[in-house]
C-alpha cells in the first residue's frame, strides 16, 4: 500500500503585515493618549479658573460687607479708604504689586483725627485679600470727599494664564453719619 503522506501548508503572517498592523496600532494608541491629555489639560486649567474664582468671589463678598456699612472716600493709593461706625476702623484697600505678586491688599488703619475720610491715619498691618494678575477700584462720588458707591473689578490669573474677570459694585448704606 502506498501511504499518502498529507503535509500541510500552514500559513503565518508575513513580516510586512506584522509591521502595518503594529504602526496602524501605534498610530491609534498616540491619538488615544493626545485625547487623554488634552482633556486633563483642560481640567486643570478649569480648576486652576474655578480656584482662583472661589478665592476672589470670598475675598469680594468679605469686601462687599465691610464696605456696605461703612464711609467710603477715594484715597491716593487708587483704592478706597472705609470707615467702619460700628467697630470705628479705618481699612485702605488698594491694588499694589509686592515682590512681583499683584495683589488686593488691606491695610488697618488707626484714625487720630476726623473719621468720616479717615484722615490722620496711621498706618496698621497689611493683608493679602488675593492675588491677581491686574485689577482696579473704581470709587464714584457725587461729593469730593465721600462715596455713594464702589465698584470693584478684579482681572485674576494664575502667573499669567487662565485670566478670569469678577466685578462687583457696592451701595454704601452710612445715609445718615455721611450726610449722603
Amino acid at each position: 500500500m502506498c501511504s499518502h503522506i498529507s503535509i500541510s501548508k500552514k500559513r503565518g503572517f508575513s513580516l510586512i503585515e506584522v509591521l502595518v498592523a503594529t504602526f496602524i496600532f501605534a498610530l491609534a494608541m498616540s491619538a488615544v493618549s493626545q485625547i487623554f491629555v488634552s482633556a486633563f489639560s483642560a481640567y486643570h486649567r478649569e480648576k486652576v479658573i474655578q480656584n482662583n474664582l472661589e478665592n476672589a468671589q470670598f475675598a469680594l463678598n468679605t469686601l462687599t460687607k465691610q464696605l456696605r456699612g461703612s464711609s467710603a472716600s477715594s484715597n491716593i493709593f487708587s483704592g478706597v479708604d472705609s470707615y467702619n461706625y460700628a467697630t470705628g476702623l479705618c481699612t485702605r484697600y488698594f491694588i499694589s504689586t509686592i515682590f512681583g505678586v499683584t495683589a488686593l491688599r488691606s491695610i488697618s488703619l488707626t484714625v487720630n483725627g476726623t473719621n468720616n475720610g479717615c484722615t490722620n491715619v496711621t498706618q496698621g498691618s497689611l493683608k493679602e485679600i488675593v492675588r491677581l494678575a491686574s485689577g482696579y477700584i473704581s470709587v464714584t462720588s457725587s461729593l469730593p470727599d465721600r462715596v455713594g458707591k464702589v465698584t470693584i473689578s478684579l482681572h485674576i490669573s494664575d502667573s499669567g494664564q487662565f485670566p478670569a474677570h469678577l466685578q462687583t459694585t457696592v451701595s454704601l448704606r452710612d445715609y445718615e453719619v455721611s450726610g449722603l
